[in-house]
């Protein structure tokens, strides 16, 4: 089993049987596809007219013949909206940021995912445990009956990969869990204040609850998190 991310382009319809039909014969007649690779499109129009682009991701081994292995297709949009932020509330002269908050799938994290080589099965081994937490979430699991943590410590020396890593894991929970958390595969976009760069609080009615999922955390510029954090080993 392969996975396919296929992006829409902005005045595309949405996803449709077709579509995802389409996209399942462009990987069969792709011959061996590779971790990453983008599939060429030229030669269907209907493609052309409502994707950006089709990715494959997830390819067990790095490689496989498309014309035999099974594809999990997901249709996704691309936000190109910029990050919501907040200043920190301290006395400080020089201003920090508290969080930013992207609308996701975020344009400005396509492609991230793929970016990101490591020696060991750090990304698949993090991709299959968070989303399968998220599903026991979604699935009411008993934790007291099957063990599961709701949090993920991304731990490491500084430029090792930590951020880039989080947001990677993000881009790619909400374009492969869009079907479980399915009012998430469209939400409005994040709150602005007039000059269009800060939000001042959160806007609750971006996200529609759902039972206690993990929450992937972005961690606060490191500066602000030593001056602030009394655990300053992370």
């Amino acid at each position: 089993m392969i996975t396919v991310e296929a992006c829409l382009r902005q005045e595309a319809a949405g996803a449709s049987a077709d579509l995802v039909s389409r996209v399942h014969a462009l990987v069969r007649g792709s011959g061996i596809v590779t971790e990453g690779q983008l599939l060429k499109l030229s030669a269907d129009a209907t493609l052309v007219a409502n994707l950006r682009h089709v990715r494959v991701s997830d390819v067990p081994g790095g490689a496989a013949d498309g014309s035999t292995v099974r594809a999990a297709v997901h249709v996704h949009p691309l936000f190109e909206e910029e990050a919501a932020e907040e200043a920190a509330d301290d006395n400080d002269a020089e201003s920090s940021v508290a969080f930013q908050m992207w609308t996701l799938p975020a344009a400005e994290f396509d492609g991230l995912w793929e970016t990101l080589l490591y020696e060991e099965e750090v990304k698949p081994q993090l991709l299959r445990y968070v989303s399968t937490a998220m599903r026991f979430s979604d699935l009411g699991v008993d934790s007291r009956i099957i063990g599961w943590n709701r949090v993920v410590l991304l731990h490491g020396p500084p430029g090792t990969g930590k951020t880039s890593l989080c947001k990677g894991l993000a881009q790619k929970l909400a374009i492969q869990m869009s079907s479980v958390y399915a009012q998430a595969a469209h939400p409005t976009p994040p709150p602005r204040a007039e000059n269009g760069s800060k939000c001042p609080k959160p806007n609750p009615r971006i996200f529609t609850p759902v039972p206690t999922p993990p929450t992937p955390l972005y961690l606060p510029p490191r500066r602000y998190l030593t001056r602030h954090h009394p655990l300053r080993g992370i």
